[in-house]
């Protein structure tokens, strides 16, 4: 992972694990018979996992890319013109095209965050935190943001 302060590891809403194709057809975690049932193929697979204090949530998304970046957005509070102001934003850069999964929460009603994984296989650059932040700076009521790459492992 990249860019992320260890503070931070602590408060994301997920995780993110990026396997190859081939791993993910031989990985028994999943039975063969579920894995029949995604419509989509990929080259690779995205699992995020959300944990909660009853229950973890894991999504699996087929991909084709192994690009695969997290913008992490720790904001001041959730209201809809924050979430209007980030969606704005993530047009401006280009981003929602290309956007995999989306998430936002409020642990305890005050550290609220907003994630969002981007595949940046069609960008000449990859995303920076730098790049990013400067522009949430311009609609304020953000603490910090982190972009995290996703590397390949195995599961």
């Amino acid at each position: 992972m990249v860019d992320v302060p260890d503070d931070q590891e602590k408060t994301q809403i997920s995780y993110a694990k990026l396997i190859s194709k081939e791993n993910y057809m031989e990985t028994a975690v999943i039975p063969g018979s579920v894995k029949g049932r995604l419509k989509k193929d990929g080259d690779f697979y995205l699992w995020i996992y959300i944990p909660g204090e009853d229950i973890l949530k894991l999504s699996i998304y087929p991909i084709k890319s192994n690009e695969i970046q997290k913008i992490l957005i720790h904001l001041e509070e959730f209201s809809p013109d924050l979430i209007k102001g980030i969606s704005d934003i993530l047009q401006k850069l280009d981003l929602g095209d290309h956007t995999i999964h989306t998430t936002g929460l409020c642990f305890s009603g005050e550290n609220c965050y907003y994630e969002t994984y981007i595949d940046v296989s069609e960008f000449e650059e990859k995303i920076t935190t730098e790049k990013v932040m400067n522009e949430f700076d311009k609609i304020g009521k953000i603490k910090d943001v982190s972009v995290i790459d996703i590397p390949i492992e195995e599961i």
